[in-house]
C-alpha cells in the first residue's frame, strides 16, 4: 500500500552543486515540520553532488530521487519534479540555496487556515562576502488583502518572478498545466503566468528561503549570449498570457516591467552583456518591446519611461544617452544626501 501524499512537495533539481548541496539538504532535514517529501532530480552533472544526495536518501525515505537520465537543464528538471510530486502544495528549492529555521511548518499552518493557489514568502539574497539584502516584499505587501489576485492587487507583478519562493497547490498547477521552458530566465514564462492565473494569492510574512549569489557557477553572474534567451522567455510569456482567464490590466502590468528587467541585463554594471554584444542585445530589445505589447496604446504609455523608450528605439546612442543622466543624476542625489538634505530632483 503506498503512503498518503505528504502536505509539501519540495522539488529539488540539482547539478554541479557539491560544494553547496548538504547546506540545502540539512535546511530541509533541520525542519520542525515533517510532513514533506523532497523530489531530489538527478540532472546529471559531473561532480559528486548526488553522491551526497544518496548517502542522505539512505537515511531519509521523505528523499525521492529522480534520475533525469541525461543533462537537460533547470526548466526541464524542475517539470521532471512537478510530474513526480505528490503533496497538495509544491515549494522549489535550487540546490545552491536554503529554506530557514520553520519555514515549513509556517507555510502549512498558513495554508491549513487559509488555502490558496499560491503562497508567497519572503526571501533575502545572500553574497559570498555574507553579506545579505533583504527584498522589498513586506513594505510590498504590506496592504495586501488577506486573499488577493494579481488583477486586484497588481503589486505582486513587481515582486521577484520566480518559482522559490512560493507554494504552489496541485489543482493551480494541474488547471494552469505549463512547463518551464528550456533555456536561461525560464522563470519568467512560467511565473508570471501563474501568478495571473492564480484565483487566490496570498502573502506570509516569513523569511522563508535564502538565495545564493554565486559568484561563479550562475547565469546571472555570467557574461554570455545566453543572456540573450530573456527575448524568447519573454515571446513566449505574452503568448501564453492570450488566455481569457487573464486580465488586460494585468498584461498591461506585465508588460510595464519589461523595459526595466531587459535594461538591468544590459546594463554594464551587471556584467551579463560583452561590450561588443550590447548593440545586437539593445537592438533585440526593440524588436521584443514591439512584438509583445498587449496593444499599441501599452506600448505607447511605456514611452514615457526614459527607458524603455531608449530600448524601444534600439538605438545605441539614445541607450547610452539615457544611461548618462541617470549617472549624473544619482551623482546629485548622492552629493545632496552627503549634505544632509532631503529634497529629491524634480
Amino acid at each position: 500500500m503506498n503512503p498518503p501524499p505528504p502536505t509539501l512537495s519540495v522539488v529539488i533539481p540539482v547539478f554541479n552543486v557539491e560544494a553547496f548541496i548538504e547546506e540545502c539538504l540539512d535546511s530541509l532535514l533541520k525542519q520542525d515540520f515533517a510532513d514533506w517529501e523532497a523530489v531530489v532530480v538527478d540532472d546529471h552533472g559531473d561532480d559528486a553532488s548526488m553522491d551526497h544526495v544518496r548517502r542522505v536518501a539512505e537515511t531519509d525515505a521523505r528523499i525521492r530521487i529522480i534520475d533525469h537520465g541525461m543533462n537537460r537543464g533547470l526548466g526541464a528538471a524542475r517539470n521532471t519534479g512537478v510530474e513526480h510530486a505528490r503533496g497538495g502544495y509544491v515549494l522549489f528549492l535550487d540546490s545552491d540555496d536554503t529554506f530557514t529555521e520553520g519555514t515549513l511548518a509556517a507555510v502549512a499552518a498558513e495554508l491549513s487556515k487559509r488555502p490558496v493557489d499560491i503562497l508567497i514568502f519572503d526571501h533575502v539574497r545572500q553574497y559570498p562576502s555574507g553579506r545579505r539584502k533583504h527584498s522589498k516584499n513586506r513594505q510590498r505587501f504590506r496592504d495586501a488583502p488577506q486573499q488577493f489576485t494579481a488583477a486586484t492587487f497588481p503589486e505582486v507583478l513587481n515582486a521577484l518572478a520566480i518559482a522559490p519562493g512560493k507554494a504552489f497547490s496541485r489543482d493551480a498547477l494541474a488547471r494552469v498545466d505549463i512547463d518551464f521552458p528550456s533555456g536561461s530566465y525560464e522563470d519568467i514564462p512560467w511565473t508570471f503566468v501563474m501568478l495571473a492565473v492564480a484565483r487566490h494569492i496570498s502573502w506570509l510574512d516569513h523569511l522563508g528561503y535564502v538565495y545564493r549569489q554565486r559568484p561563479i557557477g550562475s547565469i546571472l553572474n555570467t557574461s554570455s549570449r545566453k543572456h540573450f534567451d530573456i527575448h524568447a522567455q519573454y515571446r513566449l510569456l505574452f503568448a501564453r498570457l492570450d488566455r481569457p482567464d487573464v486580465a488586460k490590466l494585468v498584461v498591461d502590468r506585465i508588460y510595464s516591467t519589461v523595459s526595466r528587467h531587459l535594461w538591468l541585463v544590459a546594463s554594464p554594471v551587471t556584467d551579463r552583456i560583452a561590450d561588443a554584444d550590447r548593440p545586437d542585445f539593445i537592438r533585440a530589445s526593440r524588436g521584443t518591446l514591439w512584438a509583445i505589447r498587449p496593444s499599441f496604446g501599452s506600448w505607447l504609455r511605456e514611452w514615457k519611461q526614459p527607458r524603455h523608450a531608449a530600448l524601444a528605439t534600439g538605438s545605441v546612442i539614445a541607450y547610452r544617452s539615457v544611461r548618462a543622466v541617470i549617472k549624473r543624476r544619482r551623482k546629485v542625489l548622492k552629493a545632496l544626501a552627503a549634505r544632509g538634505k532631503t529634497h529629491s530632483l524634480s
